[in-house]
């Protein structure tokens, strides 16, 4: 992992007018973590962080940790992932892929698998923010959560626990796990309201809404990345759905874009 560009995918260029801005109010290379249960969206935003940093010019280091489902792979080449999926080995890739960011001064994001408890043991062992932090390195942890309470699970266990919990830390509350036709205040009114969400809230955390794309099951069985999605062939109306879609999660992702990649 000697540079982010060399072990980064490469998707194919394009004059996207949705690239992140060159530069952010945070310089430090940071190491962004996924949290949340299974099938909430983690691995979809993974795929728009590294575009629009792609698209920027900074591409960042991918950590897939997710040890049943290497959906990143299927999207990207170059990611970087455990040799085997025992405990053991999970922590000892962490602590590299750790040594080799603070060496190598570059951005990581790191998947993790849904309700994964590697990461929470390895994070409260080296008391991972405060270190990542006192060497120079931004920990960002970003927490997926569907409209079923149970979602709310792993954020409570990370937070109780204290085991990662930096100053930035957002709730990404995924539209796309709507199963019905509730407008999305009505659908996360509980999550929204309960003593966990409400708690991270006013440590700091900020919200996000994640939009939801129609066509979001084309998209990823053709494994086109967004951008591409936009410009391909699936029909007029997917393509306008793919490009309002993008253009929405720009919006919506503003109040913590200075921690993405």
């Amino acid at each position: 992992m000697t540079n982010a560009s060399s072990h980064s995918a490469k998707l194919a260029e394009t004059d996207d007018p949705l690239a992140a801005p060159a530069q952010v109010a945070d310089t430090r290379p940071k190491l962004v973590v996924t949290h949340g249960r299974g099938g909430t969206g983690k691995s979809t935003f993974v795929r728009v962080m590294f575009e629009r940093a792609q698209s920027a010019g900074r591409p960042p280091i991918l950590a897939d940790a997710d040890r049943t489902n290497a959906t990143l792979q299927a999207f990207f080449k170059g990611v970087v992932r455990p040799d085997y999926p025992d405990e053991r080995t999970v922590h000892d890739w962490l602590d590299a892929v750790v040594n080799q960011q603070a060496a190598d001064k570059v951005t990581v994001v790191l998947d993790m698998g849904g309700g994964d408890q590697v990461f929470k043991r390895f994070a409260m062992e080296l008391r991972l923010a405060e270190l990542l932090d006192e060497a120079g390195i931004m920990p960002v942890a970003l927490h997926f959560i569907g409209p079923d309470l149970d979602d709310l699970s792993y954020l409570n266990d990370i937070e109780q626990s204290k085991a990662f919990c930096p100053p930035a830390t957002a709730l990404i509350l995924n539209e796309g796990l709507i199963k019905d036709g509730r407008p999305k205040e009505a659908a996360f009114s509980e999550i929204r309201a309960h003593a966990i969400f409400q708690a991270a809230i006013r440590r700091g955390a900020r919200e996000v809404w994640f939009p939801r794309l129609g066509c979001m099951q084309e998209v990823n069985s053709r494994r086109l990345s967004f951008a591409n999605a936009e410009a391909a062939e699936l029909g007029l109306t997917n393509r306008q759905r793919v490009a309002i879609w993008r253009r929405v999660v720009e919006q919506a992702i503003q109040p913590i874009a200075e921690w993405l990649p």
